[in-house]
């Protein structure tokens, strides 16, 4: 799923992912650029206690 988020975003099909990445200890929303791009290895693909859309 990074990877596939990666392209999306190198490839402008989306200028930005709500997503959740870790921090802190604990799983946290964050948003993801083309300008980014190195955070969406931190993505964080999985169920969570509050979904995004």
């Amino acid at each position: 799923m990074r990877q596939q988020v990666k392209a999306w975003l190198e490839q402008g099909t989306v200028n930005i992912l709500l997503g959740y990445k870790l921090g802190q200890g604990y799983p946290l929303p964050c948003c993801f650029t083309k300008e980014n791009l190195d955070e969406a290895a931190e993505l964080i693909a999985g169920r969570a206690r509050y979904f995004l859309i």
